[in-house]
């Protein structure tokens, strides 16, 4: 048992992988010091953790295969909060308060939810912040069910793992960490996520979501205000995929007030990509979802094969239903084959029901109002099916330059 104290340096509790802690009082670091936690730990009520005298105290997540539980009445304040090994368990109707400058989860599991144990649709993981919702990503390649509790402002991921620049909030499903793609339910319930901050312009497959796929279902919520960088970018998911026999699914999703960009970008997904076969296609199926008042840019750096396309929900659709959506008041930038609904649309895909009024502008060929340019059928057993669509923006490029 560890009483209150202020330390004159860093400190580390360990308990040398025998027993456990139990902290009955307020821990508080030096300036620029830490505090690190290397073992199954227990807050008391009320007892604080404070890292914030100087830029980089830092409070340090080490327990290896343990669990560190907060109260519900605990203050977490730091400079930098560093998730490191083992699980930050706190699962409670009532949360801890964390007052972080620099988060981060370089490892273990971070679990930060009012409710639920994510095994049904009926007992989901129950979001109430972002730094729950920045603990999806720790669970690895999982099936679980998630779903927010209320509205999320995430402006505090403009100053997130930070080592030189904020590269702001770690995409869920992410090639970061811990390297598994999202293959679970995240239900929204209406709410709305505003102010997410990602800047990283090297890295691929960049969203809220990075990859997603397997019979992943997202839906019902708006994404408000986003700055999302990255070098493949889509603004919800950098890729969605599904495999033989899966249906993954994006529906009821507004993006509004947004600033997407990249080498290449879109507003929703870089990739909406079946893998199935000519016997048994697989459908990514994407509808009700809105874009509004946004910005996509796709700059053309990089080394992607696909560097330049930018569309307005997709830059790739093959083996998607897509239907029901539509693109407002936003403007699409890119250099070849841009779209203001969508960059390219290859075989076995259907779209229907949709419309674009963004204004729609490329450098190079292949810019349409609606769909910058229908990709190669040859090997699939159905062209591609557009029907029930139109387009009203403005259209500019160098060639092959179509209003629709």
């Amino acid at each position: 048992i560890v009483n209150a104290y202020t330390w004159l340096d860093s400190v580390k509790f360990d308990t040398a992988d025998a027993g456990s802690i139990t902290i009955a009082g307020d821990q508080t670091a030096a300036s620029d010091s830490y505090i690190t936690l290397a073992g199954p730990t227990t807050l008391s009520a009320g007892v604080d953790l404070t890292a914030t005298a100087g830029t980089t105290g830092t409070i340090n997540i080490a327990a290896e295969g343990g669990t560190v539980t907060p109260s519900t009445t605990s203050i977490i304040s730091a400079d930098i909060f560093d998730m490191q090994t083992g699980t930050w368990n706190e699962i409670n109707s009532t949360l801890s308060t964390f007052n972080i400058t620099d988060f981060r989860i370089t490892g273990g599991t971070f679990q930060r939810f009012l409710s639920g144990d994510g095994l049904l649709v009926i007992t989901p993981y129950l979001i109430a912040d972002v730094y729950g919702l920045q603990g999806i990503d720790s669970f690895g390649v999982t099936t679980a069910y998630f779903k927010l509790n209320q509205n999320i402002n995430a402006s505090v991921t403009s100053s997130w793992n930070n080592t030189g620049t904020a590269k702001g909030f770690v995409p869920i499903g992410g090639a970061t960490f811990p390297n598994g793609e999202f293959q679970g339910n995240f239900d929204g319930n209406n709410y709305t996520i505003s102010n997410l901050y990602i800047n990283r312009p090297l890295e691929l497959s960049v969203g809220l979501f990075g990859s997603i796929d397997n019979g992943a279902v997202i839906k019902n919520f708006i994404l408000d205000s986003a700055t999302i960088v990255g070098d493949t970018v889509g603004g919800v998911a950098g890729s969605v995929d599904a495999w033989i026999g899966q249906t993954t699914l994006v529906q009821n999703i507004g993006l509004i007030n947004s600033s997407i960009s990249g080498n290449a970008a879109a507003g929703f997904s870089f990739y909406l990509r079946g893998a199935g076969t000519v016997s048994y296609p697989t459908y990514i199926t994407l509808e009700n979802c809105y874009i509004n008042n946004s910005t996509i840019t796709a700059t053309g750096g990089g080394s992607d094969a696909k560097k330049g396309y930018a569309g307005g929900f997709f830059i790739t659709a093959d083996q998607a239903i897509i239907e029901d959506s539509y693109i407002t008041n936003s403007v699409v930038q890119g250099v070849s084959y841009v779209g203001g609904f969508g960059g390219e649309v290859f075989a076995e895909t259907i779209v229907r029901r949709n419309y674009s009024s963004a204004k729609v502008i490329g450098s190079g060929n292949y810019v349409g109002g609606f769909i910058g340019a229908l990709g190669d059928s040859t090997g699939f057993s159905d062209a591609v099916n557009i029907n029930n669509n139109y387009a009203l923006g403005s259209v500019s490029g160098a060639g092959s330059v179509g209003g629709f």
